[in-house]
């Protein structure tokens, strides 16, 4: 009797591990009027206004940011008004790279690199930060499209890690940019062929202690880039 009940202790414990592990259900969304398809996890919403004023205190919050009901496990998509042709994507990757070096000499980082997603090059950093009171996984993705800027970004806490990692890689790897957005007209290039890019690092438009993680703070400087 007692093995029985062992044997189906040892069951409930080994099916509790496999649940708090499972992959979430992520369903496929068209986000930027089309522009981006992503797969984002089914039950998320978009965030409430007034979520959004705490998390991202400054004005030029992302385009789009869905969550948990909880605001624990977010994927935030901003495709700024800032000028970013592909071929300066290397450039933009060692710009923010060096950036969050400097800010959180104590992350530990997973991934640096510029890498082909769905055949589009994006630099993907995936790092854990420091917070206030726990840390924050953070597994962004950067490229160009329409000549600016887009960033996408996931994040949760160092807790829900064993339950969202999987996914987050999965969100950032799905993302997909439509033919007709890969390229530019040639008046467009044309026009931003001469502007030099680079990087302000010397402040934010969220203050540091009104960053919550450090995939905010590129949102943050992503709107410092200067023309």
């Amino acid at each position: 009797m007692q093995r029985s009940a062992l044997v189906i202790a040892v069951g409930l414990l080994a099916l509790a591990a496999v649940s708090a592990t499972a992959t979430p259900n992520l369903a496929k969304r068209a986000l930027l009027d089309g522009k981006l398809s992503l797969l984002v996890p089914a039950s998320f919403k978009h965030m409430s206004e007034e979520m959004l004023r705490v998390k991202y205190p400054s004005e030029r919050r992302p385009t789009t940011v869905l969550t948990n009901p909880e605001g624990t496990v977010n994927v935030a998509v901003n495709h700024t008004q800032n000028s970013l042709r592909p071929a300066q994507l290397s450039e933009a990757h060692a710009a923010m790279d060096q950036m969050f070096r400097n800010m959180y000499p104590s992350a530990k980082w997973n991934q640096s690199e510029v890498v082909t997603i769905n055949g589009r090059q994006f630099f993907v950093l995936d790092l854990r930060t420091p917070a206030i009171d726990t840390e924050i996984r953070n597994i962004m993705g950067g490229t160009s499209l329409d000549g600016r800027f887009l960033i996408i970004t996931f994040n949760c806490t160092r807790e829900l890690e064993p339950e969202w990692e999987a996914a987050g890689r999965r969100i950032i790897e799905s993302a997909s940019l439509p033919d007709q957005a890969v390229g530019l007209p040639n008046k467009v290039i044309q026009q931003t062929s001469n502007r030099a890019f680079q990087f302000g690092f010397g402040s934010f438009l969220a203050s540091p202690a009104g960053v919550r993680s450090a995939s905010e703070a590129l949102l943050a400087a992503a709107e410092r880039l200067i023309r």
